[in-house]
């Protein structure tokens, strides 16, 4: 300890004068703490982890909780952790644009920029290099005897591959598994594959393992197959009628039967759209009541190519 003329006071620096201080403490080897030491040690009876020296209005200093501005306790404050490295929030949400949070983070913005962004800086060509991941844990992993990793579902943003291609997998564990395992993967192209991750998808949808569909249009859909219209729409139809060659009727042939009974209503005067449109329509609906045909939107079909009805009378002599 040294007390300089000018009633400046050093502690644990030698014969090197105060630098700029009434009060200048040196620690071992320049740190705050090491094997029990420290800079400063103050018992007020108040102290504990965590509190933070607070003056009072004549200068005068006291361990208080964060934020507490000399005794009061005013919510939580970022101190460091165990780690210097880490910081420790240890009390109340933590607001971002927001000074009432209503969750542990709460983002607010006027715009649309409450985005959170993971990013690995770390450039790498390897495949399936983790970008950002999203962990949901459960301590009861590690209860009762059970030694499970506590992260029981995660979502990975990926890259894909060399040509910076991104990829969602997503992750979850049941109550035997101690790591989760990769349930659905979807990659750059927007493929979604629901299975094992050492498949590549093959198509849009693609399944590892018994899939099962449930389209609601009817009871009994027992040794039925699914058939689509011409916008994609599925539904159920008894093996035994699908394609021309079975018992149901190709809409095609359907058509030509209606047209051909328009086209004797009208004799030939078939210029009028709305009326031929109306009278495909009429025929149309009251024939196909009972009628086994393949597609299922073959009054769509048909309604769609009345003017093509139309041209084709309009150019025969």
């Amino acid at each position: 300890m040294r007390l300089q003329a000018d009633g400046r006071l050093t502690i644990g620096k030698g014969d090197v004068y105060a630098d700029g201080a009434q009060l200048d403490i040196k620690a071992d080897n320049n740190t705050l703490s090491q094997d029990g030491k420290c800079a400063i040690r103050l018992d007020d009876g108040n102290q504990a982890l965590g509190k933070v020296l607070t003056s009072d209005d004549e200068g005068r200093g006291t361990w208080q909780d964060p934020a507490g501005g000399g005794g009061g306790g005013g919510g939580g404050k970022f101190v460091d952790g165990a780690d210097p490295t880490d910081a420790v929030y240890l009390d109340g949400d933590v607001g971002i644009g927001t000074d009432d949070p209503d969750a542990l983070l709460h983002l607010s913005s006027p715009a649309s920029s409450s985005v959170i962004r993971l990013e690995n800086r770390e450039y790498d060509n390897g495949w399936d290099l983790i970008l950002g991941s999203m962990e949901f844990v459960s301590q009861d992993g590690n209860v009762e005897a059970q030694t499970l990793n506590p992260v029981r579902a995660r979502v990975n943003g990926v890259q894909q591959n060399t040509s910076v291609g991104a990829a969602l997998h997503f992750y979850t564990a049941n109550s035997l598994e101690v790591e989760p395992s990769v349930r659905m993967r979807i990659i750059a192209d927007g493929a979604v594959h629901i299975g094992t991750i050492d498949d590549w998808p093959t198509a849009k949808l693609d399944v590892s393992g018994n899939a099962r569909i449930r389209v609601i249009d009817q009871d009994d859909t027992l040794d039925q197959v699914l058939v689509s219209d011409t916008d994609g729409n599925i539904r159920w139809r008894a093996s035994d009628t699908i394609g021309g060659g079975g018992p149901c009727t190709p809409c095609a042939e359907f058509q030509t039967a209606v047209f051909e009974g328009v086209c004797k209503i009208f004799e030939g005067e078939i210029g009028n759209v709305a009326q031929v449109t109306e009278c495909v329509r009429v025929i149309a609906q009251l024939t196909l009541v009972g009628a086994n045909i393949c597609e299922t939107d073959c009054l769509t079909i048909i309604l769609d190519n009345v003017d093509e009805l139309i041209a084709q009378q309009s150019q025969k002599p």
